[in-house]
């Protein structure tokens, strides 16, 4: 079985993917999620012989530091979803926003919390290093090489998932929908413009994954996708562990802003 890394950007399913491949995958993928202060650490361990995927927020800094550590998983594959880069800024904004919120409740006098809960829309969109999320994790270089087995698209992601269930030959899987963000707001098309403005970078890229996308989906027309067996759509109560892993990367990244 050849080794898969499963990269997890943001706001793309990531989450309800993850509970896809732990059902698929059991004990032999490995998560792999930094909320620390040192953005390398969990990359530079030695990744287990019986780990067949490795399914995680993983840039490409992050990659290079994996496969200095373990050289055998340079040749992996790579599957990832990814998603309309203006669409994927919104939706991180009100989702940070979400655990920022239920963080403030726990601490409500750390400094650096409030300082980003007062940032709108707006204003984050003026932030340079809010945007281009998606060219720290997929590399022009690695598509032109083929090196993705698979790029799903959120807008498509019950057929996207069904298509790669028949790539990798998966006996039976379940389709999760959880995590999503709750409380978007209509954006205004002028911030909508402003976002688009300050990602140029993603939205190139993006167009390039889409067309080479499309050739994917072609060449495999003749393969019968693979329905899932069940569809489970958790509730709020049920995403509490999701959510308070994800608060803990709160407070190393906003502690002191």
């Amino acid at each position: 079985m050849e080794k898969i890394i499963s990269i997890h950007i943001p706001k793309t399913a990531g989450t309800s993917f993850r509970k896809t491949l732990e059902h698929v995958y059991g004990r032999s993928m490995l998560s792999l999620y930094n909320y620390g202060s040192d953005q390398l650490a969990p990359f530079q361990e030695k990744v287990p012989d019986k780990i067949k995927l490795i399914h995680g927020h993983i840039n490409l800094n992050q990659y290079h530091a994996l496969i200095e550590k373990n050289p055998e998983w340079k040749d992996a594959l790579f599957i990832t979803w990814v998603r309309n880069p203006v669409d994927r800024f919104i939706s991180n904004y009100y989702y940070m926003n979400q655990l920022i919120t239920d963080q403030m409740k726990l601490f409500p006098r750390r400094p650096g919390l409030q300082k980003r809960m007062l940032r709108s829309l707006d204003e984050v969109a003026n932030q340079e290093n809010e945007h281009d999320l998606l060219s720290r994790y997929i590399s022009p270089k690695f598509l032109a090489e083929n090196k993705y087995l698979f790029i799903g698209e959120t807008e498509h992601y019950s057929n996207d998932l069904a298509r790669l269930a028949t790539l990798l030959n998966w006996a039976k899987y379940p389709l999760y929908q959880v995590n999503r963000t709750a409380n978007k707001k209509d954006v205004d098309e002028r911030i909508k413009r402003k976002i688009a403005a300050g990602s140029k970078k993603d939205l190139t890229l993006y167009k390039e994954i889409i067309s080479w996308n499309n050739d994917q989906k072609k060449n495999s027309d003749q393969l019968s996708p693979k329905a899932p067996e069940q569809i489970i759509q958790e509730s709020k109560r049920s995403l509490k562990r999701s959510i308070k892993i994800a608060i803990r990367s709160i407070v190393g990244r906003f502690t002191g802003i």
